[in-house]
């Protein structure tokens, strides 16, 4: 997918978004306990987990290390939204079957 963007001057410019988008890669998944978030970028400033309906069920406003483990045995079974915000503000969404 593509983005077209024409700025003040006249400049046109074209981004191919899926290029821009930084994975968010959650391992295992589905998760019973405990899953690693694995990013290509440097450490998120933030993770936030929402649930289906939009919720926010969980969220950590520390440097999370590119291969961190979480703890989510707590959530029940269910998909979830997991995002990642970097320093940038540039965000990075994965999503997360939890299955105990």
């Amino acid at each position: 997918m593509f983005l077209v963007k024409t700025d003040a001057s006249g400049y046109t410019m074209v981004e191919d978004i899926d290029a821009a988008a930084a994975p968010l890669l959650l391992v295992p998944n589905p998760a019973t306990d405990h899953v690693r978030i694995i990013t290509d970028r440097e450490h998120p400033a933030s993770i936030t987990i929402t649930d289906a309906t939009g919720k926010r069920v969980f969220s950590i406003a520390a440097p999370v290390a590119a291969m961190n483990e979480l703890d989510v045995g707590f959530l029940s079974d269910g998909i979830y939204q997991v995002m990642g915000t970097f320093n940038d503000g540039q965000v990075a969404i994965g999503r997360l079957v939890i299955a105990h």
